[in-house]
């Protein structure tokens, strides 16, 4: 989670969540077992207890899971969604940044 102010002074909150998929053991592999590999990111932008933006990025199986990547894509989602004008969204962006 991060908080970053737009231009009118208004302070918003970002929240990622990355959801997660349990792949089954695979039979022909004598030392497999269950584990979980993530599937999705889903980011939600929030003024107060509002929802203003909110978006689901899905990874492809065959992609390694980046998570840096996928909250960056699902940001650019929210903030798409939130229809926050530019400069605000440059104050997202620095914020994403220090956060980590």
């Amino acid at each position: 989670m991060f908080t970053f102010k737009t231009t009118d002074g208004t302070e918003h909150k970002v929240f990622f969540k990355h959801e997660m998929e349990l792949v089954p053991a695979n039979p022909s592999k004598a030392k497999s077992s269950p584990h979980y590999r993530p599937c999705a990111t889903v980011c939600t932008i929030m003024r107060g207890d509002n929802i203003v933006g909110h978006a689901r990025v899905v990874k492809h199986v065959n992609d390694n899971p980046c998570y840096k990547a996928a909250r960056k894509y699902s940001l650019q989602g929210a903030l798409n969604v939130a229809e926050i004008d530019r400069a605000s969204r440059k104050n997202a962006w620095a914020a994403l940044q220090m956060s980590g």
